[in-house]
């Protein structure tokens, strides 16, 4: 294993030296490469996929344009300029990952945060690499935040699941597909639509209802204000192995 030299060190060396001191901090890194990663997917993805639909009349440069701010908004922007009800449902599906993803930390944003997604993938890549630390940018991702991340995951998860259910119950005639977006966008607190929220019941709009401020506050937030965290114990019961997958 290599060892990175003293920061400390090296940001004094950079002082003296006259250069610019700039020390990001590794929630800054790991939110800009996400971030980044997530404009280039989308963008790409979204030209690729409607080029022929709902960029064929613009020009190649304006082609560009849209598709760049279709990727921008779906993190909880809201606007659009092409009709997401006449796109392609391969893009519903690129939206529907855009939204879920959401916004950075400790913004108004929504979906589970860029942060989140970045932890998940560095936890995958340490377990593909057989190594029981998450490590990023020479600094090692505490455990406690691994936990918050997949938690995240899972509670994001279950409310889509759950929610897509109960609209699929009241609204059986409208299609899983857009039923799907409809809840993710609301989870999200995006707003964008397919279209087929005025079709929608009563019972099914409230259910979008309860999801959107259930997004608005936060699972984790949601979870944390019902049950009461319990106390900590002095013990530890014994590890026993098991298979997964």
């Amino acid at each position: 294993h290599k060892v990175r030299p003293n920061n400390d060190r090296m940001n004094l060396s950079r002082w003296r030296s006259g250069r610019p001191l700039v020390r990001l901090s590794l929630q800054t890194r790991i939110s800009l490469w996400v971030t980044a990663v997530l404009l280039g997917i989308g963008t790409v993805g979204f030209w690729i996929l409607e080029r022929n639909g709902g960029l064929k009349e613009l020009s190649f440069g304006t082609q560009w344009l849209v598709s760049f701010f279709q990727a921008v908004v779906p993190r909880t922007a809201g606007f659009t300029v092409v009709d997401i009800g006449t796109v392609r449902p391969a893009t519903w599906v690129l939206l529907i990952i855009l939204m879920a993803v959401g916004a950075c930390p400790v913004s108004t944003g929504g979906g589970m945060k860029t942060v989140t997604l970045g932890v998940l993938i560095l936890t995958v890549r340490a377990w593909v690499r057989g190594r029981e630390r998450v490590e990023a940018f020479g600094r090692t991702i505490p455990q406690k935040v691994v936990y918050a991340a997949s938690a995240m995951l899972f509670l994001y998860v279950m409310v889509v699941a759950v929610a897509t259910f109960l609209v699929a119950c009241f609204d059986p005639q409208l299609g899983a597909d857009r039923i799907l977006f409809e809840v993710v966008s609301a989870l999200s607190t995006v707003g964008l639509s397919t279209g087929i929220t005025p079709q929608l019941s009563v019972a099914s709009k409230l259910v979008l209802i309860l999801t959107m401020f259930i997004g608005r506050v936060g699972p984790i937030s949601v979870v944390l204000a019902v049950m009461k965290r319990g106390r900590e114990v002095e013990y530890e019961f014994a590890e026993e192995e098991m298979i997964i997958g």
